[in-house]
């Protein structure tokens, strides 16, 4: 259990965030890792659809 020092709550708000996130995704790791995947493809995709060939026009 974290515990937050009341005069360091904003500083530790972001560490108790992440820190739940983290924990979400290696309890859910079946379920975020092809998500993972999934966006990785779908930005490989859309990279190279919308890639323009280099042009040497100044």
């Amino acid at each position: 259990m974290i515990r937050i020092d009341p005069d360091h709550r904003e500083e530790n708000a972001v560490s108790v965030y992440l820190y739940r996130w983290g924990r979400f995704a290696f309890r859910h790791k079946w379920i975020v890792l092809p998500i993972w995947a999934v966006l990785f493809v779908v930005l490989g995709v859309l990279g190279t659809q919308l890639k323009q060939p280099m042009t040497d026009d100044r």
